[in-house]
């Protein structure tokens, strides 16, 4: 099992969308902690262990480190915005 850390900015950005969304978002981090590479995620160009997962319309940039076991989420919103951001 991974340990889950969530940057500051990813704190501020979730305030901004709707609770639904972030219903959503927050499930879909939750479940990064047991399974780092769900079906679907993406390699993402940059840092060799960044990943990307699809909710609806809306993104998780995240990295993965295999050796201290743990989860580093660092860009989560509109898939349009997301990525300006990381």
């Amino acid at each position: 099992m991974f340990e889950l850390k969530i940057d500051k900015g990813v704190e501020r950005s979730l305030k901004k969308l709707p609770n639904e969304v972030v219903a959503n978002l927050l499930r879909a981090m939750r479940d990064l902690v047991t399974d780092p590479l769900p079906h679907g995620c993406r390699k993402i160009v940059g840092p060799d262990r960044s990943y990307r997962i699809r909710v609806g319309d809306y993104r998780i940039v995240y990295e993965i480190d295999e050796a201290g076991r743990l989860i580093v989420i660092h860009a989560a919103g509109h898939r349009k915005d997301v990525y300006r951001d990381y």
